[in-house]
């Protein structure tokens, strides 16, 4: 996957899956547990 390989990679999947995932995550595991 990107792992903040290139900046472009980063931006179109890198920063949109990682940070997207982890943050609609969070919160929802939070709210299920």
């Amino acid at each position: 996957m990107f792992d903040k390989a290139s900046p472009s990679q980063a931006d179109s999947g890198g920063l949109l899956s990682l940070p997207s995932i982890q943050h609609l995550a969070a919160p929802h595991r939070k709210l299920r547990k």
